[in-house]
């Protein structure tokens, strides 16, 4: 994004498709009071554009981990809402293809294997950007990463 500010809108544009890492998807559903104002605002932009979302099925086992630990089956069943039955969030099984390609960006970027599998994702279904909080994603090539914790991107 360079020393410029973009706001989210400006930094969507043209995008069709954006793939999720786990964070921005806990964000919204669990109101974190400091990235929620942002979320919301990529999700208002994806609605009124008309986009769609891709994650990694890798997203149900990350953010079904703690609602289970804590036995909240409310919480949990937010998630499964919003990841499994909701017309935006298209949540993507690991085929051999993925798993390919993840095998290829661990390698190369030294990614762990949830990373891997988020990113290649995105870039297995053909993904514009990515939305994350992750800085190791800024290291792979194959997709434009957006930070939401990037001061130069604005609500």
């Amino acid at each position: 994004m360079g020393s410029s500010s973009v706001t989210i809108r400006e930094a969507l544009l043209n995008v069709r498709l954006v793939g999720f890492d786990t964070s921005p998807f806990i964000y919204f559903v669990e109101r974190n009071p400091l990235f929620a104002p942002k979320i919301r605002s990529v999700f208002t932009v994806i609605e009124t554009q008309k986009m769609k979302i891709v994650t990694s099925a890798v997203s149900v086992t990350e953010t079904l981990m703690k609602p289970f630990a804590d036995g909240d089956n409310h919480l949990a069943e937010i998630y499964r809402e919003l990841l499994l039955r909701n017309s935006i969030v298209n949540t993507i099984a690991v085929s051999t293809d993925i798993a390919e390609r993840a095998a290829q960006l661990r390698a190369r970027y030294r990614l762990k294997m949830p990373d891997a599998l988020h990113i290649a994702t995105a870039i297995e279904s053909g993904c514009d950007a990515f939305l994350t909080n992750d800085t190791v994603f800024k290291r792979v090539d194959g997709v434009r990463v957006l930070i939401l914790d990037d001061p130069s991107l604005l609500s």
